[in-house]
C-alpha cells in the first residue's frame, strides 16, 4: 500500500479494482476500502470507472486459446476528491461509499437508495461497464 500511495503522490496514475477481485458473472461486487485508503492518504481524486463485457476474455477456457473479439465498453464518472482528514476512520468508509455508489451509478445498478448504497458500503472506487 505504502508503494501505491507514494506512487500517487508522485503524479503517478494508478488503476485499482476496489472489489478486490474480478467478477466473472460481470456484476458489481462488494468493495474494498485499499483505493479509497490509497487515494485519502496521496490526497489524490478517484476516477470511477465501469468496464462491462469483459468477462468473456477472461473464461478459464480463454487463457490458452486465442481470446474472443467482444466489445468492451468502459464508462468514467467525474472525479470524487477525498476527504480532507487521512487519519479520519468514518471518512474512509464514507469515501469508499461514495466510489462505489458512483460505480453502481455508471453501472445503472442502483437507483440511489439508502438500502442500495449500504450494500455497498465497503467497496471501493473503479468501475467499468462493458455492453452484452
Amino acid at each position: 500500500m505504502n508503494h501505491a500511495i507514494d506512487l500517487v503522490k508522485n503524479g503517478f496514475v494508478l488503476g485499482m479494482f476496489p472489489e478486490g477481485t474480478r467478477s466473472r458473472a460481470g456484476k458489481l461486487q462488494r468493495g474494498r476500502s485499499g483505493a479509497a485508503h490509497v487515494a485519502i492518504q496521496a490526497q489524490a481524486p478517484v476516477v470511477p470507472a465501469f468496464v462491462k463485457n469483459a468477462e468473456p476474455i477472461f473464461r478459464c477456457s480463454n487463457y490458452l486459446s486465442t481470446k474472443p473479439r467482444v466489445e468492451v465498453i468502459v464508462r468514467f464518472g467525474p472525479p470524487l476528491p477525498p476527504p480532507c482528514n487521512p487519519k479520519e476512520v468514518r471518512g474512509l468508509r464514507q469515501y469508499t461509499r461514495q466510489i462505489m455508489q458512483a460505480i453502481a451509478d455508471l453501472a445503472g445498478e442502483t437507483d440511489g437508495t439508502e438500502e442500495q448504497i449500504a450494500n455497498l458500503q465497503d467497496s471501493e472506487f473503479v468501475r467499468v461497464d462493458m455492453p452484452d
